[in-house]
């Protein structure tokens, strides 16, 4: 994990130093299309009905599709469709829903975006587990860059932590989270200007 984290914050160092050194921020009113892939490691903590806990680890990868307004310049809302695969253990278990996130963009002399966002949202898993049930993730928090390339383009990349509630379905379950995120926006309408 601190390997891809390293390579991740290095492509993005490299992608931005290639870059023109005028400041830029996303106008007001900016319309963006998101789509993130990231990779988590989840501590899973079942509680036993004869007491005591279960300690798990699980491997996810998910999908996210979101759009985002720009509220201000600074200021994002994002809503976002959530499709998950996850490994734990000998189980394999997928996951549908829907998340929010709003995120502050810091103002900057270069060619990269500083953010920090926070979110929240549910999931409903099946799959191996046979397990209808709906997960509830709270709080989601994150922080990355955005580089853009072009006033209608930027990639994302982000680290973050999630707190999972009836984790996978299970009730008695919880889970805390790490994630490393790429993504791609593009900004429907609005963009990136200096």
């Amino acid at each position: 994990m601190k390997k891809l984290t390293t390579v991740t914050l290095c492509c993005a160092f490299l992608a931005a130093a290639s870059l023109p050194a005028s400041a830029a921020s996303i106008r007001e009113r900016t319309l963006d299309l998101d789509a993130r892939f990231a990779f988590e490691h989840t501590s899973v903590s079942i509680d036993l009905p004869t007491g005591g806990e279960e300690e798990y680890g699980a491997t996810t990868f998910y999908l996210n599709a979101g759009l985002g307004y720009f509220v201000t310049s600074r200021v994002e809302i994002i809503g976002d469709l959530l499709v998950d695969h996850s490994s734990v253990d000998e189980f394999d278990v997928t996951g549908f829903g829907l998340g929010a996130r709003g995120q502050y963009h810091f103002p900057t002399e270069g060619g990269v975006i500083p953010f920090v966002g926070l979110g929240l949202g549910f999931v409903t898993h099946g799959g191996d587990l046979d397990n209808d049930e709906t997960e509830f993730f709270f709080p989601e928090i994150s922080g990355g860059v955005r580089v853009p390339f072009e006033d209608v383009v930027a990639m994302n990349f982000s680290v973050g932590y999630r707190h999972r509630f009836s984790a996978y379905g299970i009730e008695e379950a919880s889970g805390n989270e790490i994630f490393l995120g790429f993504g791609i926006s593009v900004f429907l309408q609005g963009g990136v200007g200096e």
